[in-house]
């Protein structure tokens, strides 16, 4: 989700069979890492939108350097600021473009795992038209051998970092109930519920 955003910041064209993988359970607990802040600004008597990331999302180079993505993006500015992140100001064009491609990625993703025999919990998930509401209804006698909640944070923080480049304030209502008697099975609210205690 994350590579199709910054591909798109980029300049670089995906195609529609290189969606990001469906999430998959893992064999162990891990405690899924804190999506860091993204700023996304409109630039006053500018039509340009100013997008801030770490830098490490956009490199793996320990010192990175802004004028490689210069070269390659419809940029008129790449800045590395001084607490590692790094600036990208570009025309609201692109960055509308940018988040068409988020959204498709994000529906694809949803349609694979109702579909995916290794998922056999899912029987349908439903969202809004901004992702800040979504319902997975599922088998609860299978979902309840599911040892873990990891699965539902790795499409909180997909999800939540969508939001966060969308509005800076938006936040998702994730819930989880049996398909069958509508009983809640989980509530969490993204990207909130990712910083607290696993």
């Amino acid at each position: 989700m994350i590579t199709v955003l910054l591909l798109s910041f980029t300049g670089c064209k995906k195609e529609a069979a290189d969606v990001p993988e469906v999430p998959e359970t893992p064999s162990a607990p891990t405690t899924p890492t804190t999506p860091p802040t993204i700023t996304t600004e409109d630039n006053p008597g500018s039509d340009t939108i100013s997008v801030t990331v770490p830098a490490f999302w956009l490199s793996d180079d320990d010192e990175f350097d802004p004028s490689t993505l210069e070269e390659d993006g419809p940029y008129s500015e790449v800045k590395l600021n001084d607490d590692g992140t790094v600036t990208m100001v570009l025309p609201r064009e692109a960055y509308q473009e940018a988040m068409v491609q988020s959204r498709l990625a994000l529906e694809e993703m949803f349609a694979e795992l109702q579909g995916d025999e290794g998922i056999p919990f899912i029987k349908m998930i439903t969202y809004n038209d901004d992702f800040t509401e979504i319902t997975m209804d599922v088998d609860k006698t299978l979902y309840n051998q599911m040892p873990f909640d990891f699965f539902h944070d790795m499409i909180g923080m997909t999800v939540g970092i969508h939001l966060q480049f969308m509005d800076n304030t938006a936040k998702c209502h994730y819930t989880v109930k049996d398909a069958t008697t509508g009983e809640v099975l989980l509530e969490k609210t993204y990207p909130d519920d990712l910083t607290q205690p696993q």
